[in-house]
């Protein structure tokens, strides 16, 4: 290091905590004034060690940090300030390993606040332009920066070891300084604000992006919000696209998830497709219906059925490839790949007309059927706590290695034995099937109908009512499908109303 720049790295801070110490008691708007114009033209000549001094704060910032920040937000060598912060940004470690000893342990503490002290700091500088010609020139780098960021904190604490007791204090629950996702969130906040118009910071508002992008579990969602409102203001560009396209292959999952979310929702514009932005998307999503995260492989399975409508040509290129991985998702353990899989391969079979699915016909009707007996199965016992019928609730709730059948036989026959009234309603429930469209209704209502009967006999029922019954199970032991006609027939034998008298019609 050279004498002039050891000069400068010692004398700035020592300059600058000079100033510090000085602007609460200097509220003088002369003198006040000349100290800040001090330090406007310390960062002109000498950026960097400006950067680093201000950067050595702690956080929560206070108001003579903001201050600061902002002051160098206002003057005309504000790009340049954003990005030598974007490139700090860049260099920090927010997934550093994290060591055993005391030191090392200090030492980490401090490289996770690095990141969020730029990011802090990012927001205050941006929040001073009162054009948004500045900012709307750095999006294409501004945008990967602070979601890499977002990313990097999502489900993160505040490393709270590395604040003072009056910032502990200050932190918890006045500031979002205290959630460190919910910083990075406010910041990309800040920089569209300043570069968009009003009217896309309501449409994310109303749709309840940002509250998305900082849940775990909603995060994805969140993203293809996100991702959908900047196409329609037209700021996502080709540089943004080629950074995220190379966090597909990530280590970080978290990375991943926001990669293929974002190509998700870009697959159905038309308009990114005529600016070849997605030239080599089609196939990685292809590649990430593999990938270990199952948030990855349903936003995969999404994007390949967006396609239809953002790349139609492409699709139609590889549709082999599309159809195997779309099919393979029908097996997949998560639901919701599962499920995503289904809508995606509705589109995308319809898209082609039928050709090329072919014998694939069969495999996708089974896993179809396969998939919504177990959904049927996971909605009953996720409404089962809200059941005030405790044997029914506890007899879902102990029944979880149970077929759909089976289940289905459990809870009608716990059903049955509640009341008369729990009884009389569902006898109503599967009787209005009994005439239905689909055979499988008919048969399915039949069989519940069959419980009812086995556990609570047909004593219970009105006259009238039996007759009604009697009627209709003779009428259905001549219908078109066998297993409605099996199904008739052994409930009219095993109720007893095979000679009930009366030929009325069933209702």
């Amino acid at each position: 290091m050279g004498r002039t720049a050891l000069l400068v790295f010692v004398q700035v801070p020592e300059i600058l905590s000079i100033i510090y110490i000085r602007m609460p008691t200097m509220q003088q708007d002369t003198l006040r004034r000349v100290l800040l114009e001090a330090v406007s033209v310390l960062a002109l000549y000498h950026p960097g060690a400006v950067i680093d001094s201000l950067l050595q704060k702690q956080l929560p910032m206070d108001s003579g940090t903001v201050e600061l920040w902002r002051v160098l937000g206002r003057k005309f060598f504000v790009q340049q300030l954003l990005r030598a912060l974007m490139e700090k940004l860049e260099r920090s470690g927010n997934d550093q390993p994290r060591s055993s000893s005391a030191e090392a342990e200090a030492d980490d503490g401090q490289a996770a606040l690095e990141p969020l002290k730029i990011t802090r700091a990012i927001g205050e500088v941006v929040s001073t332009q009162q054009t948004p010609e500045a900012v709307q020139r750095l999006l294409p780098e501004l945008l990967p920066v602070l979601l890499k960021q977002i990313s990097a904190t999502l489900g993160k604490e505040m490393p709270f070891s590395q604040v003072s007791t009056r910032g502990k204090l200050f932190l918890k629950g006045h500031t979002s300084d205290d959630n460190p996702c919910r910083l990075s969130l406010e910041t990309l906040e800040v920089v569209l604000r300043t570069s968009l118009e009003e009217k896309w910071l309501r449409l994310l508002r109303k749709q309840g992006a940002w509250a998305a992008l900082e849940d775990p579990r909603a995060h994805h969602d969140g993203v293809c919000l996100l991702t959908g409102v900047l196409l329609r203001a037209g700021t996502v560009s080709l540089p943004v696209v080629l950074v995220l396209t190379q966090w597909l292959e990530a280590p970080s999952s978290n990375l991943r998830v926001m990669a293929a979310a974002f190509f998700a929702e870009l697959m159905k514009d038309p308009a990114a497709q005529a600016r070849r932005c997605l030239q080599p998307v089609l196939g990685a999503l292809v590649e990430k219906a593999r990938d270990p995260s199952s948030t990855v492989r349903q936003m995969a399975a999404h994007g390949l059925g967006n396609a239809v409508s953002g790349a139609p040509e492409k699709l139609r290129k590889r549709k082999g490839a599309v159809l195997a991985a779309l099919r393979r998702g029908l097996e997949d353990a998560s639901a919701e790949v599962v499920a995503e899989s289904l809508l995606a391969l509705a589109k995308v079979v319809d898209e082609l007309r039928g050709k090329a699915v072919g014998s694939a016909f069969k495999d996708i009707a089974r896993a179809t059927r396969a998939f919504f007996d177990a959904a049927c199965q996971g909605a009953l016992r996720l409404c089962a706590p809200l059941l005030e019928l405790r044997r029914v609730r506890q007899g879902i709730a102990v029944g979880t290695r149970l077929s759909a059948a089976e289940l289905q036989d459990a809870v009608c026959s716990l059903l049955a034995q509640e009341s008369r009234e729990h009884q009389q309603r569902l006898y109503v429930a599967a009787r209005r099937c009994f005439l239905e469209g689909c055979a499988e209704l008919r048969a399915a209502a039949l069989d519940v109908a069959g419980v009812l009967v086995e556990h609570a006999g047909t004593e219970w029922l009105p006259g009238p009512e039996a007759t009604l019954l009697a009627a209709a199970l003779r009428a259905l032991r001549g219908d078109g499908d066998a297993r409605v006609q099996q199904a008739a027939a052994r409930l009219l034998r095993d109720s007893g109303l095979e000679g009930a008298a009366g030929a009325a019609e069933p209702q």
